[in-house]
């Protein structure tokens, strides 16, 4: 969790404050480590996923991330600031 908090103040400041930051939109990711495999990522909020699932005629389900399917935890509000891979299971209407 502490890198996604991170990583939202920063993007929060640096656009507060007029300093460029190199994520250019909220959930942009970019990784400067050459033990990383992806260098960069985006990461939607589930508020986006519903709303382009409803655009299309589906229906969110289920949303958790993998950290907490694995410790057989619900997904909470500060679980959406943790880090790693997200799990969504939609259906259509």
């Amino acid at each position: 969790m502490p890198g996604r908090l991170f990583g939202v103040l920063k993007y929060g400041a640096g656009r507060l404050a007029g300093i460029p930051v190199m994520e250019d939109e909220f959930g942009e990711r970019f990784i400067d480590d050459d033990l990383e495999e992806v260098k960069y990522l985006q990461v939607l909020p589930p508020s986006t996923w519903i709303r382009m699932l409803k655009s299309t005629g589906y229906e969110l389900c289920y949303f958790n991330n993998r950290k907490r399917i694995e410790s057989g935890r619900n997904l909470s509000f500060m679980g959406q600031f943790e880090a790693g891979e997200r799990f969504y299971v939609a259906r259509k209407n």
